[in-house]
């Protein structure tokens, strides 16, 4: 079981890795502490974003001190999700996730991980959904939680094959659909027919990344479990669509926080992180008004919902640093997405 704290820092451009260096030079954390790292940055987020190879390098190099070889083998080591598209409001900022001293058996976020590497022949399949629910059940052991509902947030780096189109929708698909019956948000077995087909069957606690860069599977578990940093906490609920401030609102009274209709200045500041995903609605329509975001021939349909899930967000927890993703295949309801919330409790600090 790993306690786990959680960092973040603002960044003024893509390889300001002032706050990783600075946390590391400081003695905070040890570069063996750390266990993943997100940055939410420039760039288009989409496939010829050459943005995330850039800033996934300087993680990697500024955590090994410079070093090319050790900078390499923290690939597997690390979970580095570098999220391209700062659109509207949304901050580029990074947060870094750090393994920490158990702080008692009380209940507090805890960070367990599982890293496969998966064949060729199961990405996207169901098979590659059934290895992704035996990786959340091997990580969540890990965090100590005994039970799904101690879960927070569930957090994949998974391969795609950028030889074969549309492969990595079905990996988010398959991944998406495989976390679900790990936390038996899905009944049975996973059915291949179902991807991209059946948006009736979701996760509610999982953001899937499908990068072609490696055959490697890491799977990040989130969980309020005995024995985890007491005095923060992880939360999580659906969105029905890019104006449900409500749903947001309800995730942050899991973590003691009200927004009537803004979280107060002192409670936004204990919100240490928003992670989303969210698309703009497939079918054309907001609560019954015709929207134009899958339709712009100027601005793919990506940045659109990243900067209306973005806006949405900020204006209901108070803060602009929003870790808000597209590709949100089977995350939350039909024409809706994701957010989990990590929150610290009063008078907590790292």
């Amino acid at each position: 079981m790993s306690a786990c704290n959680v960092y973040r820092f603002p960044m003024r451009d893509p390889d300001d890795m002032s706050g990783l260096a600075g946390l590391l030079a400081q003695g905070k954390i040890a570069a063996s502490d750390i266990k993943a790292v997100f940055c939410k940055t420039e760039g288009n987020g989409l496939n010829n974003d050459w943005t995330r190879l850039f800033v996934d390098r300087a993680v990697r190099m500024t955590i090994a001190a410079g070093g090319e070889a050790e900078a390499e083998a923290l690939r597997r080591a690390i979970l580095v999700l570098i999220s391209g598209g700062s659109e509207g409001v949304v901050s580029p900022h990074m947060l870094v996730f750090a393994a920490a001293p158990p702080t008692g058996t009380e209940p507090g976020l805890a960070l367990g991980m599982d890293i496969r590497d998966l064949a060729p022949g199961d990405l996207a399949r169901k098979s590659h959904a059934s290895i992704t629910a035996d990786m959340v059940r091997a990580a969540m052991k890990a965090t100590g939680a005994e039970d799904p509902s101690q879960v927070g947030f569930v957090i994949v780096r998974a391969p795609s094959d950028p030889t074969k189109g549309a492969t990595s929708p079905r990996v988010r698909a398959a991944v998406s659909l495989g976390v679900a019956q790990a936390l038996g948000e899905v009944a049975g077995e996973i059915d291949e027919a179902a991807f991209l087909k059946d948006f009736s069957k979701f996760c509610g606690r999982v953001f899937v990344v499908a990068r072609d860069d490696t055959t490697t599977q890491q799977v990040i578990v989130l969980a309020n479990a005995p024995g985890g940093t007491k005095g923060l906490r992880v939360a999580a609920g659906t969105l029905r669509d890019p104006l449900d401030s409500p749903g947001v609102a309800a995730v942050l009274a899991e973590l003691g926080i009200a927004a009537v209709p803004q979280a107060s200045p002192d409670a936004s500041a204990r919100i240490v992180a928003s992670l989303s995903k969210g698309d703009p609605p497939g079918d054309g329509k907001i609560r019954g008004a015709r929207h134009t975001m899958n339709g712009d021939g100027d601005i793919h349909s990506h940045r659109h919902g990243r900067s209306a899930y973005g806006a949405m967000i900020a204006s209901v927890i108070g803060h602009s640093y929003c870790f808000v993703s597209g590709g949100a295949e089977h995350h939350g309801p039909d024409n809706g997405g994701l957010i989990a919330l990590i929150a610290r409790d009063e008078g907590f600090s790292a």
